[in-house]
């Protein structure tokens, strides 16, 4: 586990395959980017169903690929989604920050 990033259960699945694993972190990249456009926009429009999908998928993903530490900040967002308008910039922020380290990690890595 490296920093919020815990790989183990990927790297059963690909049997240790670096080539598979470079291509799920760029579908992994490409598909928390695009949800990630769809958390601002529900934030920008204050569209609350928006912002609960949007941080659900960013979680799923985020789970999925192992990286806890943006899971629980999508979590919590997911959680909020009826709360202050500050309170998600705050989460929209902690989303931003930890989902370019994940994906520098996984760049890093690929």
């Amino acid at each position: 586990m490296d920093e919020g990033l815990d790989l183990s259960s990927l790297r059963q699945i690909t049997g240790g395959d670096k080539a598979l694993e470079a291509e799920l972190f760029a579908v992994f990249n490409e598909s928390t980017s695009e949800c990630l456009v769809s958390l601002r926009v529900a934030f920008d429009r204050e569209d609350d169903a928006g912002w609960r999908d949007a941080a659900h998928a960013l979680k799923g993903a985020s789970g999925s690929m192992g990286a806890m530490m943006l899971h629980d900040v999508c979590r919590e967002a997911q959680n909020a989604f009826k709360t202050e308008r500050e309170a998600k910039q705050s989460l929209l922020h902690a989303i931003e920050v930890e989902l370019e380290r994940v994906q520098a990690l996984l760049k890093a890595l690929a």
